[in-house]
């Protein structure tokens, strides 16, 4: 009490009919003012309180619809009497369901990335996922799951959001993620991929445009997020070139092994220019190797992966030496 030296507080006085609100998401909406008490408008600090503040500011702002968690929903009708009791016109409202993780608890940072700019790091391109939280709760008319902006435009719906909290589906997102990073374009997928390629050290005037481009193109059908362009890298940069543990195992291989002496041998007495078929089926004619037999071993002798992208499409990248000289380093392996 302020007698005994406590701070004042200001309250609206709760009194009358029940308040009842048409939300665009949850239909009608009933409550009564015996279930919500007098709340609190000025603290006793003196600064507003947030119910009180919201109506100001949405107010002078103009803003015509509220559209927010369902977590919100109990401040609505204590912010509804504050409009009333100025003779404002309350705004339309829209309260929608809370994202929940895979355990079905309301999504936080023990399920993941939670801003975005931690997916924008990890390489989720912006259409991805504005098209994965367009789908949280809400279904195109079309049912259609790769919905560009300008059809989301077209077909959105509050009234259509479902009523049932979604579930937080990271697959799904990186499935989209996926199809949108096949559908760019190599020379724009090449500027997106330029600032994981800097932040693994490689410096951006040190690459041929050309050849990125090239890169870029190959690599589209390998990638989830952006990030994963970093594990093969060492497939065209010779500074980040290594051997995985389960290539190793296949190079050591006595088969394996003949195989790639095969193949040396065919690259290093064989001039490019005097065959003008593709390297693949050169070297299966000319080894008498066909399919896991000639792939596996030169997949892991040039990339030093067990899997990747296309051979057909990488070799001609990496070019007749570079191959001669991964091939002898394989050899050397013991």
């Amino acid at each position: 009490m302020e007698s005994e030296g406590q701070a004042p507080v200001l309250r609206f006085r709760v009194e009358g009919k029940p308040i009842l609100f048409d939300d665009l998401i949850h239909g009608k909406m009933n409550f009564y003012p015996g279930d919500i008490g007098d709340f609190v408008l000025v603290r006793s600090d003196g600064m507003a309180a947030y119910n009180f503040a919201c109506v100001i500011d949405d107010h002078f702002m103009e803003v015509s619809h509220v559209i927010r968690g369902e977590d919100h929903l109990s401040n609505t009708p204590r912010q509804i009497m504050i409009y009333q009791a100025l003779g404002w016109n309350p705004p339309v409202f829209a309260h929608h369901p809370l994202i929940l993780g895979p355990d079905r608890t309301p999504l936080s940072k023990r399920h993941g990335a939670t801003a975005v700019s931690q997916y924008r790091e990890e390489g989720f391109l912006p259409e991805a996922l504005l098209n994965y939280l367009v789908l949280l709760g809400w279904t195109s008319p079309s049912a259609e799951e790769i919905l560009p902006l300008e059809k989301i435009i077209q077909s959105f719906s509050l009234t259509a959001i479902s009523k049932s909290a979604p579930v937080h589906n990271r697959k799904k997102l990186e499935w989209l993620n996926s199809h949108y990073i096949r559908s760019k374009k190599d020379e724009e997928f090449s500027d997106l991929l330029s600032p994981y390629l800097q932040k693994a050290g490689i410096s951006s005037d040190r690459i041929d445009r050309a050849q990125l481009t090239q890169i870029a193109g190959i690599l589209k059908d390998n990638l989830v997020i952006l990030s994963d362009v970093e594990q093969y890298l060492g497939i065209f940069f010779d500074e980040k070139f290594s051997v995985d543990g389960g290539a190793g195992a296949i190079l050591l291989d006595p088969q394996n092994r003949e195989t790639l002496r095969l193949i040396l041998s065919v690259l290093e007495n064989q001039d490019d220019s005097q065959d003008a078929r593709p390297i693949l089926a050169r070297l299966e004619e000319k080894t008498g190797r066909r399919g896991k037999a000639l792939y596996a071993p030169l997949r892991a002798a040039v990339t030093g992966k067990l899997k990747g992208p296309e051979l057909a499409k990488t070799l001609p990248i990496l070019g007749r030496e570079r191959m001669i000289r991964r091939l002898k380093m394989a050899l050397e392996l013991s």
